[in-house]
């Protein structure tokens, strides 16, 4: 008994003493502790660079300490970090739950979202936004308080603070890379690789990875930063992220700047790992900003080396990914069409001043005989109702009318086209819409705020980001919205089959191909052996069907209205669509032009309703008229079908040669232009607007002639 009693108390006596020994972790301003009986056993400083710290959470042998937007998990006996979870935003709160932790996070502008942790793994979806501060605070962390740039200086001191912080945060891989070039920089090479061996081994998100890429490659390490790009692709696929999305530069630029190194190499000359770089976007993001110069710059050089074979297959992939967008205008579609509606409204109104111009020099001679008796050109003020029955217009000939409001109509139709290009442009370049996915909490906020629009697209757009996120019902629901959207058709199959029913699959699959034959996923799941970027980067990183993902038709439709609604919406109220053109006049300009504008086309139309004044009808020339058709051209032929046909290409080329000497140009419309081109057409132009006007002074002076003996003889 004796013997028992002495066991339990030994065993009691070490739990007292077990617990009495586990330090307890306490945040002493920017300072985390390790304190044992009110000895401090370890401690970690966090620099304010870093921003604010929270209350750690201790559990068992294990410290929870939110920073910024990663969650850390130290050992309580060392202080050293052995678990790191990676969040889309700032971490706001941090608490403890039964099964686990909740972690709170805020994105801003009262948008918030929860993850849950159990068994050291995240168990919702993380989608992460393209904010460089918060994607890229592993690397500040690391930089912080070194006071040298760890890459291109040598510094004793650097390498010693490096040594020291690998040791307690030794998941960090931006540490390794810059110990290890501290140690390059000392010609330790052996020293070097083995220490970018352990930053490889850290588990890390893809815009980690490619950043450590970067880096890696420019320290001349390409292996390794092939290692890491490897590591990006497969996390980037696991993520849900898929090449069928584009991905915007600035995007990029938060995701490890992959697009900017890349092209960065292309201009240094280094082209070999330029390529690298190029296929490793080809694989994952082929519609990343700026992909159809980028891939034509390449293709030019691999072309300049005797390599043509390859430079065909770039150029194929530039023009595969031409074929499927807006009209088939490549990647810029919608910034060329509002170029062309741009240029189409400088080109009209130029068109209707010249007329305008024109009219008065022909008719202004009778107008100032017609109104000598009341009081000549100023006689508005006493006689208003015959001073507008003998304004010029309506001395003009049918023909003459029909033309200026044809040019008013059409340049109110440019402008609305212009309208709609440039919000639709806003629209479908939203973040949300280019950063390689679909889903999460911002991404719903985002999409809200571009459009409410409740098409099909919409809806299928929608639901394939809430079936990315995991809601199969809701994503269910959103699909049977879009009946005619082949995408939502094939994406109802691919649920089926991870259901089980294969047959319900197969004809939702065929379904779909016939609402769209050229749909490739529906293809790829009914194993018809399509052939492009998204079949190469399933069959590569996922397994089982592939989902369908809005085109880039589908994406437009789905945040913005399509031309006929937004033309309905410009008769309806074409004062307030006016207004809000984009034109970057200040308001009481925009003011104005609007009110010319509208108020001249309808003073047109009026004026259709009053009768030519007798004297008109005898058909006058000028001499300052005739100079000013020469100088013109088109201008005095604007009754015939020549007029425009010279006028119109006339104003063309004054106003590309006339942009291009003030320096402002269409750049998704034109850019270099052929200066001798431009003048020999130019030149073209006048030359037939001389044969022209030769042929109508002709036909002039024998209608003259013949009226003058059809006098004689009425006389005789």
């Amino acid at each position: 008994m004796k013997r028992l009693l002495a066991v339990l108390l030994f065993v009691f006596l070490s739990l007292v003493h077990a617990q009495t020994s586990r330090p307890q972790a306490q945040l002493s301003g920017r300072t985390l502790q390790g304190v044992v009986n009110g000895i401090t056993q370890w401690s970690v400083n966090y620099p304010i660079e870093l921003g604010d710290l929270h209350e750690p959470i201790q559990a068992g042998d294990s410290i929870y300490l939110p920073l910024g937007s990663v969650l850390d998990r130290l050992s309580v006996q060392t202080g050293v970090v052995e678990k790191r979870w990676y969040f889309p935003a700032e971490i706001s709160q941090l608490e403890r739950t039964e099964s686990g932790l909740l972690v709170m996070v805020d994105h801003g502008q009262g948008i918030r979202e929860n993850f849950t942790i159990q068994n050291d793994k995240i168990q919702e979806r993380v989608v992460y936004p393209p904010r460089r501060e918060v994607l890229g605070e592993l690397e500040k962390r690391a930089r912080v308080g070194l006071g040298k740039n760890p890459m291109k200086e040598l510094s004793l001191s650097v390498t010693q603070q490096l040594e020291a912080r690998v040791k307690q945060d030794p998941l960090n891989p931006f540490l390794w890379i810059f110990l290890s070039q501290q140690q390059l920089l000392n010609r330790d090479n052996a020293s070097a690789r083995q220490n970018l061996g352990e930053a490889m081994r850290a588990e890390v998100p893809f815009f980690v990875s490619v950043r450590m890429a970067v880096l890696l490659d420019s320290m001349g390490a390409p292996e390794y930063a092939d290692q890491a790009l490897t590591q990006a692709k497969m996390n980037w696929a696991e993520l849900g992220h898929d090449p069928a999305i584009p991905v915007s530069a600035e995007a990029w630029q938060a995701y490890g700047n992959a697009l900017w190194y890349s092209r960065y190499l292309l201009r240094e000359g280094r082209v070999e790992r330029a390529g690298v770089w190029f296929k490793f976007l080809r694989e994952i993001s082929p519609r990343f900003e700026g992909y159809a110069s980028t891939y034509e710059q390449y293709a030019g050089w691999l072309e300049d080396q005797g390599r043509t074979g390859e430079a065909i297959g770039w150029r194929n992939v530039e023009r595969e990914l031409g074929e499927n967008s807006v009209f088939s205008l490549g990647e810029n579609a919608l910034l060329t069409i509002r170029d062309v509606a741009r240029f189409t409204v400088f080109t009209l109104i130029a068109c209707y001043l010249m007329v305008w111009l024109t009219l008065h020099l022909r008719y202004l001679g009778l107008q100032y005989q017609e109104l000598q008796p009341y009081g000549g050109l100023l006689s508005g003020f006493r006689n208003p109702l015959m001073r507008v029955r003998h304004v010029i217009f309506s001395y003009a000939t049918f023909s003459e009318k029909l033309v200026v409001l044809t040019l008013f109509l059409l340049c109110i139709m440019a402008l609305g086209v212009w309208g709609w290009a440039d919000r639709a442009q806003q629209a479908t370049q939203n973040a949300a819409l280019n950063m390689g996915t679909y889903g999460g909490v911002w991404f719903y906020s985002q999409l809200d705020s571009v459009s409410t629009a409740t098409s099909q697209e919409s809806s299928f757009l929608r639901g394939v980001a809430v079936q990315l996120d995991g809601d199969q019902n809701r994503a269910l629901e959103l699909y049977q919205q879009a009946p005619d959207v082949a995408g939502a058709l094939n994406n109802q199959g691919v649920m089926m089959e991870v259901r089980g029913d294969e047959k319900a699959a197969s004809n939702l699959y065929r379904e779909a191909l016939t609402v769209d034959p050229n749909l490739v996923a529906a293809a790829y799941n009914l194993q018809l052996s399509p052939s492009s970027f998204e079949t190469t980067f399933q069959s590569i990183y996922h397994s089982g069907p592939r989902l369908a993902f809005p085109t880039e038709i589908e994406r437009l439709r789905a945040v913005s209205p399509d031309l006929g609604a937004e033309m309905n919406h410009f008769l309806r109220n074409p004062w307030t669509y006016l207004m809000a053109l984009p034109t970057g006049w200040n308001v009481y300009v925009q003011a104005l032009w609007v009110t010319w504008l509208l108020g001249s086309t309808l003073l047109t139309v009026l004026l259709f309703m009053v009768p030519r004044p007798r004297s008109a009808r005898q058909e006058i020339r000028p001499w300052m008229f005739r100079v000013i058709t020469v100088l013109l051209p088109g201008s005095g032929l604007i009754d015939e079908v020549w007029g425009l046909l010279l006028l119109i290409p006339f104003v063309v080329f004054c106003l590309i040669l006339g942009f291009n000497h003030w320096g402002y140009t269409f750049p998704y419309l034109y850019r270099d232009i052929n200066l001798n081109l431009m003048f020999a057409l130019l030149a073209g132009v006048y030359a037939v607007n001389v044969i022209a006007l030769v042929f109508e002074e002709f036909a002039f002076y024998r209608r003259i002639r013949r009226r003058r003996d059809r006098r004689k003889t009425e006389v005789s």
